[in-house]
């Protein structure tokens, strides 16, 4: 089953997997409601995400398969998990935010999820790659340092000395700014 269909047309993507079983349902004799609540069913299951994030996740899978493209890598439904892992891997070196990490990783997974496949987002190798990428990715916590004993002494001879809390703490927005 191509990915392709559903890069080019995230809502046409519609006979594979699940569908193509539900659309054997319809198909048989006297069965007009059951054929057209098959037709809805891929459209109707859109609705599990908002319209914004089925666009990010249109951009994300065009992303992955120019990836796939450029280093030759046959992308098809279900994706293998090794492509996926060195995908994810191929972001971490662009050094993306690890919420791109994640979105990418949602997308795939939803691409399958929509189908009723198994995604590979969930194998051991894949959930390896993102909790590394968690770990390598993640920004160090930009820590204040501690006031001294000689700059609260300042800021208290900044506000001359007047003992009300509302004074102290202006003196301390000061301070900080």
């Amino acid at each position: 089953i191509s990915f392709l269909c559903f890069v080019e047309n995230f809502y046409a993507y519609r006979h594979s997997g699940v569908y193509a079983e539900i659309q054997q349902q319809a198909n048989r004799p006297n069965s007009p409601y059951i054929q057209a609540l098959s037709v809805s069913m891929y459209d109707f299951n859109c609705n599990a995400v908002s319209p914004n994030t089925l666009k990010v996740y249109n951009y994300c899978i065009k992303r992955f398969k120019t990836w796939c493209d450029k280093y030759n890598l046959k992308l098809v439904m279900p994706c293998d998990d090794a492509t996926v892992a060195l995908y994810l891997r191929s972001l971490v070196e662009e050094n993306v935010a690890y919420s791109t990490i994640n979105t990418n990783v949602s997308a795939i997974n939803f691409a399958h999820y929509m189908e009723g496949l198994q995604s590979p987002t969930k194998s051991i190798i894949v959930q390896t790659i993102i909790r590394a990428a968690k770990r390598v990715l993640a920004k160090p916590a930009n820590q204040k340092d501690t006031f001294s004993k000689q700059e609260m002494k300042l800021i208290y001879e900044i506000s001359h000395g007047a003992p009300t809390l509302n004074d102290m703490r202006i003196c301390v927005f000061c301070v900080l700014c």
